[in-house]
């Protein structure tokens, strides 16, 4: 059976909603500074203005030129790196168990080849939705999958067409990355290792909390993109693989391959 949490992940399970809600918190906070930030500067008291009239709560409008900034430009941009950075991030932690391989991402497995052909049918089907509800719908299949396929049938699932489907999803999942930014890489190396440590294994709870951590750290990996050589703008992939280098090396030395 998948083992229990331990470490910092124990001293997190009596109140994991409570940990969910300050991730939410964070994410939230993290979209409204890298809304907030970039060449052209928007403040607090705009975003706020720009939400409270879209309720219908704000009576003064804001210049057309800094309302299209905000909805047309900036907020679509940093959603769409957060979903992205979630949909990577859970594509990452479901290869990891199904593989056994703490290495496992998207980017190093080849799955990307596949999903760039699908691009066009994420994009007109949303199948990134479907990827991600597969993924959730098997936790308990990747619980035994982390322990091997005796294990996982121990629990009763159908091994091949329970990998198949999973394979399946994560090539949807990766789909939503590349067809919205291209490849950008160790997103779904490094998030699943520093959550699995907070919350432990169990993917009923590591899924979601990887995807919370892993839109909150492609936002901010956006926002360091924009503004770090302003007014040029570098890949954002730049970043990432910045913080994700150390963690491979780190992870290849633990498992004495360094």
């Amino acid at each position: 059976m998948p083992a229990e949490p331990t470490g910092p992940a124990r001293r997190t399970g009596g109140a994991p909603g409570a940990l969910f809600l300050l991730g939410l918190a964070a994410l939230a906070v993290s979209v409204a500074v890298s809304v907030r930030i970039g060449s052209s500067a928007v403040t607090y008291s705009d975003l706020a203005r720009a939400l409270g009239l879209r309720l219908g709560l704000a009576a003064e409008p804001l210049p057309p030129l800094l309302d299209s900034l905000i909805w047309d430009l900036r907020l679509p941009r940093v959603l769409l790196a957060a979903l992205v950075g979630a949909a990577l991030a859970v594509c990452g932690a479901a290869l990891q168990a199904v593989t056994r391989n703490a290495l496992a991402d998207p980017y190093l497995l080849g799955v990307s080849s596949g999903a760039s052909a699908g691009a066009v049918t994420v994009v007109v089907l949303g199948a990134g939705a479907v990827g991600l509800a597969a993924v959730w719908l098997h936790a308990t299949a990747l619980d035994g999958f982390s322990f091997g396929a005796d294990t996982a049938t121990s629990l009763g699932v159908d091994v091949r067409v329970t990998r198949l489907v999973l394979l399946i999803a994560t090539a949807l999942l990766t789909s939503v990355a590349v067809a919205s930014v291209g490849a950008v890489g160790f997103v779904g190396l490094i998030v699943p290792h520093g959550v699995r440590f907070l919350v432990g294994p169990l993917h009923r709870t590591l899924l979601p909390f990887t995807a919370l951590a892993g839109g909150i750290f492609l936002v901010w990996a956006d926002a360091l993109a924009r503004i770090a050589f302003a007014p040029r703008e570098v890949p954002v992939g730049v970043f990432t693989a910045l913080a994700g280098v150390p963690l491979f090396l780190l992870v290849l030395r633990r498992r004495g391959e360094l």
